[in-house]
């Protein structure tokens, strides 16, 4: 796994002072940002609004969700999904944002891609592929499910894919071998009683990642049960590509229970 760093200013004109942006696994933003960050990252809670709605207890639900942590340096850590609200946040807080691109690459994995998309796939996935992160919102029966593998086949990067039920991750796992020419021992799968690590695709239940996301996943090198190389031989490869199936059908909070801020 090799590491990025790039670093450069966007201009300001209005701007009162820089501020450093670092995008690796979290958005760092140095200390002495202006509180008013804090207001941007804390959105109203689902659970408790609704709860509160329908006249149901409302026990320990917080009324809103966080989504930052303060370091002991002073630094705001956040999810890096959340660069862009960041980004117009200093903008309008008359703020010159710099970057710092710490974003680490693994090796690339290869995939074979046995699928033609139509003119409407091609330009959804063509978009898509050429951004660091977003959202492919599309209606039922457009092919989603066959887009993401493609963007995955695109990426070359060892890929976890989130599913909220058995039966997505099933459908996952059937489409990875029809369009990525995947064999089927060879697709991860955490969740459902299972922890196993595929060394290009690794599918996971949200349910079973928010308890906790195996080491493995996590890890530049980890251990990858195989049976082409013994119980436990070591693996040089990581996980650097994040797809997340029925995003809005998540629990408020799953996400950043996985992928931290």
């Amino acid at each position: 796994m090799t590491g990025i760093r790039n670093c450069f200013r966007v201009p300001n004109t209005e701007a009162t002072h820089a501020v450093t942006l670092t995008i690796g696994r979290a958005l760092v933003v140095e200390a002495g940002y202006p509180l008013a960050l804090h207001d941007r990252l804390t959105l109203p809670n689902p659970a408790y609004i609704e709860a509160e709605r329908h006249g149901r207890s409302i026990g320990d639900l917080p009324p809103s969700l966080r989504y930052y942590d303060v370091r002991s340096d002073g630094a705001l850590v956040i999810p890096r999904g959340a660069a862009e609200l960041v980004y117009r946040a200093c903008l309008a807080l008359n703020l010159a944002p710099a970057w710092c691109d710490e974003t680490h690459v693994a090796a690339p994995v290869y995939f074979d891609e046995r699928v033609t998309l139509s003119a409407v796939q091609e330009r959804a996935v063509g978009e898509t592929v050429r951004r660091r992160m977003g959202v492919l919102e599309a209606p039922a029966g457009s092919g989603k499910t066959i887009m993401a593998m493609v963007l995955i086949a695109r990426r070359r990067q060892p890929t976890l894919i989130i599913v909220h039920t058995r039966e997505l991750a099933t459908q996952a796992a059937q489409r990875a071998v029809t369009v990525l020419g995947l064999d089927p021992a060879e697709i991860g799968l955490v969740g459902d009683g299972q922890c196993r690590i595929g060394e290009r695709l690794t599918i996971g239940l949200v349910q079973t990642l928010a308890r906790g996301v195996p080491p493995e996943l996590l890890e530049v090198g980890y251990f990858c049960p195989t049976h082409r190389k013994g119980k436990n031989s070591r693996r040089t490869c990581g996980l650097n590509y994040l797809l997340e199936k029925e995003a809005q059908k998540a629990e408020p909070g799953c996400a950043d229970a996985i992928t931290g801020p």
